[in-house]
């Protein structure tokens, strides 16, 4: 029972491939035959296409002037395309002078908005400046003025210190004349005194003034706040210069900022498309293993077909039948090699250089006229039948295999001459009476040099060998 199933799983096996076979080859005749059919009407259509040549010269009168206006309107249209051309061209001209004149606009109004800016923060910090410097001139001149008051007040007073109060006493036989005397000598003396006293004073003050430092005589206080002011005025001008330094480093601090961030947006587009650019090389590596995987599976099913075909073949039963022919017989060493470059063939084993037997490939005419019946003819390393038992081996007719096969191309078609080079397949010319197409014999290698030949009647002889 599994044997019987074994063969029934092998006969559909090879019904399914058979079947494959068959409705490819439909296809390619069908092609051939649409194709034959076009080049019988493209050949028809050229045949019945007759050239016909017209007098024109009796219309020449009146072809004359229109070809005349013809050529008017030919030159008319080139000044008109000249004539569209200069205009495009001006107008490319005059776009790209207003391109540069708007964007030298564009960059005055960003210089404009620039010194604006900068006008801004200049008003900013030299107007507080200004009014600083305004507030500590008023101070320092109510400070003067008040310090030029408390000095006169000082003057008055000291003045009026040295003054001499006279207390008159009445006194007793008292000579009037000799008291304005005496008074008068006192007035006289003190006078010169306070003369003496001020004109010393003033020439302190003068030599004061002169040195550029004014202190005056009894004033520690005075000279203390002097000598503050002039601190703080100081201490005023390096606060401005350290405010000028700070705005200048502020401005470049922005300057820099703006750069780099010019840097860094630049850096960051060439990031984004170097990551698209990863992307697509991503996506592209990943459908190349896509379509990889795609065409080994292909490869594989493909392998797993031949591999079932070649076992139907060597496992199937075969029933024979004598047949009466004219025969051909084809001597193929095996030691002995052609190159195929067939497509449609698969990769040839490589065959055995130290071996050497025959096979020998049948031409029947016999076969009831049909192109439909094949016939199967054994041999292999041991045992393959020579020119001397060609009449021994025994053709069988296989009816239940399928009649179609795959076609061969041109190029492969060589004439059979005695001993041939075998590698992959062999396209045996006959001379037969008939006009059939061809016959192909796929031959199958395993470990022997040669195990089945499948021949299809057309005129032909196909021997084929994996």
């Amino acid at each position: 029972m599994a044997s019987v199933a074994a063969a029934g799983s092998g006969r559909q096996q090879m019904l399914q491939l058979n079947g494959r076979l068959a409705a490819y080859l439909d296809a390619v005749r069908r092609l051939q035959e649409a194709n034959g059919e076009l080049e019988e009407k493209v050949r028809a259509l050229a045949a019945r296409k007759v050239v016909t040549r017209h007098a024109l010269r009796a219309h020449d009168p009146r072809l004359t002037p229109v070809r005349e206006q013809l050529t008017e309107l030919i030159r008319e249209n080139g000044r008109i395309t000249l004539a569209i051309e200069s205009a495009k061209l001006a107008a490319e001209d005059f776009r790209l002078r207003y391109e540069s004149e708007l964007s030298m606009r564009q960059m005055a109004e960003s210089d404009l908005l620039s010194l604006k800016v900068l006008k801004r923060q200049y008003e900013a910090t030299t107007r507080g400046t200004l009014v600083r410097d305004h507030k500590a001139l008023t101070e320092e001149k109510i400070a003067l003025q008040k310090n030029h008051e408390e000095e006169i007040t000082s003057l008055r007073k000291l003045i009026a210190s040295r003054t001499t109060k006279v207390d008159v006493k009445a006194t007793e036989a008292v000579s009037l004349a000799q008291a304005m005397t005496d008074i008068r000598s006192a007035y006289e003396t003190m006078i010169q005194r306070s003369c003496s006293e001020v004109e010393d004073w003033y020439q302190k003050q003068v030599e004061l003034k002169q040195t550029g430092s004014v202190v005056p005589q009894g004033s520690p206080r005075t000279a203390a706040l002097t000598q503050g002011q002039k601190q703080s005025l100081t201490l005023r001008v390096e606060l401005e210069a350290l405010l000028m330094l700070r705005a200048n480093l502020e401005q470049r601090l922005l300057e820099v900022q703006r750069e780099y961030q010019g840097k860094l947006h630049s850096l960051s587009q060439a990031a984004v498309k170097l990551e698209g650019e990863l992307a697509g090389l991503r996506k592209n590596v990943l459908q190349q293993g896509i379509d990889y995987q795609v065409l080994l599976s292909t490869k594989v099913q493909l392998e797993h077909e031949i591999l079932s075909y070649k076992a139907l073949l060597e496992g199937a039963s075969i029933e024979t039948r004598p047949i009466s022919s004219s025969v051909t017989s084809i001597k193929l060493s095996a030691n002995e090699r052609i190159s195929d470059t067939s497509p449609l063939m698969p990769s040839p084993h490589a065959l055995s250089s130290s071996s050497s037997s025959t096979v020998e490939v049948r031409q029947t005419t016999d076969l009831e006229g049909s192109p439909d019946k094949m016939m199967l003819l054994h041999g292999n390393s041991s045992n393959c039948p020579d020119e001397g038992s060609a009449d021994t081996a025994g053709p069988t007719d296989v009816r239940s295999r399928s009649p179609e096969v795959l076609p061969v191309s041109s190029g492969l078609t060589a004439e059979a001459r005695g001993e041939a080079t075998l590698e992959s397949s062999l396209v045996v010319e006959t001379s037969s009476s008939e006009d059939p197409s061809c016959i192909e014999a796929a031959l199958d290698c395993g470990d022997s040099v040669f195990t089945s030949v499948i021949i299809r009647y057309y005129g032909r002889i196909w021997c084929r060998v994996r």
